[in-house]
């Protein structure tokens, strides 16, 4: 008798024991900012048992029951680098802070690593912004500036007339073809139709006067710049 009701205490005991909580968490960009809208999975790689729910306005999210484990968690979403997550999942007072980095952090990032000439830190976070969205035409124009400012001109002139070709046909690709064709790769025929080009989108004075003189050049008359 006293051995039966110490297994059914036991057993009593053993149906108190927890096994898993709710788990909440919150997702931030890197400026610290709620990401809404992200879709985050847990143990995805998973058969059976992977679920995924997406954050909210506050960038919360919750799981409604996760057992008390060793858990994985992915968090996806559109124009932001994928980003995953092992979780030790051991009481239900545990909450998970997740941080995610948008493509246009990455951009900023570049240009900022790309003012510190530090070449090799914009060349790396370029390739992660590209990971994330490989065609797009940003990403080749800073592309093109870092070879550009590497002295590597040909290759950014290629660069630049790729997009060209994709019919990204804006001012300012026109004239950085202009001013690598006309001071760095000695072809001012080239330099010259890219500066037309430009001013059939924008009127400029400097460049209008660099390209009659070009035009002048070309046909053996040398046009004065003016003072």
């Amino acid at each position: 008798m006293v051995l039966l009701l110490s297994c059914t205490t036991a057993a009593k005991r053993l149906d108190n024991i927890e096994t898993g909580a709710s788990l909440y968490g919150t997702l931030y960009d890197t400026d610290s900012k709620p990401v809404s809208g992200c879709r985050v999975t847990l143990d995805g790689e998973k058969e059976k048992g992977s679920e995924t729910v997406v954050s909210d306005i506050n960038g919360r999210f919750f799981f409604d029951f996760v057992t008390y484990s060793d858990h994985h968690l992915a968090f996806q979403k559109e124009d932001y680098e994928a980003y995953t997550m092992d979780l030790d999942f051991l009481s239900k007072s545990q909450v998970v802070y997740a941080r995610v980095v948008s493509r246009s952090s990455l951009i900023d990032a570049v240009s900022k690593a790309i003012g510190n000439r530090n070449w090799e830190e914009a060349t790396r976070l370029l390739s992660r912004a590209k990971a994330i969205k490989a065609e797009e035409p940003l990403s080749g124009y800073l592309s093109a500036i870092i070879d550009f400012r590497q002295e590597n001109y040909a290759n950014a002139a290629e660069l630049l007339e790729r997009l060209v070709a994709q019919d990204y046909h804006e001012p300012y690709i026109y004239r950085f073809l202009g001013d690598i064709y006309e001071n760095h790769l000695n072809s001012p025929e080239k330099a010259l139709v890219n500066l037309d080009a430009f001013l059939k989108l924008r009127e400029d004075a400097d460049v209008r006067e660099r390209a009659e003189r070009l035009r002048g050049s070309l046909r053996g008359q040398d046009v004065p710049k003016s003072d």
